[in-house]
């Protein structure tokens, strides 16, 4: 039981930082997101969007400007990510690189791999 919580709070986590790269790279284009945006996006139900949105909303990550449709009854919403959401998105996503790819990277790059491949044999790395 313990293992499987575990496990979805490490999906939530992922699916945060997929949630906040998202945003992140519409708000460099100066674009806001649709709730049907999202629902697209992610494939996920128009009840799972707005409770993945709760969080971001509750801790001041995202603006939410409410745009009047033509039905008054139906008010649309568009969500933006705000300067703290930015500086949250960013810190995020250097920590999954610097956790992810700066071993991969360093593995590749070491001098054993190196040998082991024979890359300068094949011309990869130039002779010095």
């Amino acid at each position: 039981m313990e293992n499987k919580k575990k496990r979805l709070r490490k999906f939530d986590y992922k699916m945060y930082i997929q949630l906040l790269a998202c945003f992140f790279r519409f708000s460099l284009q100066n674009k806001a997101l649709t709730h049907r945006k999202l629902q697209e996006y992610f494939d996920k139900s128009k009840e799972r969007i707005s409770q993945m949105l709760k969080p971001l909303k509750q801790y001041g990550l995202i603006d939410v400007i409410n745009i009047h449709a033509w039905e008054p009854e139906q008010p649309k919403e568009k969500y933006i990510l705000n300067e703290n959401g930015r500086n949250v998105a960013l810190n995020l996503m250097k920590e999954w690189f610097s956790k992810h790819l700066h071993p991969i990277i360093e593995n590749i790059l070491n001098e054993e791999n190196i040998r082991r491949y024979n890359f300068k044999e094949r011309g990869v790395i130039a002779d010095e």
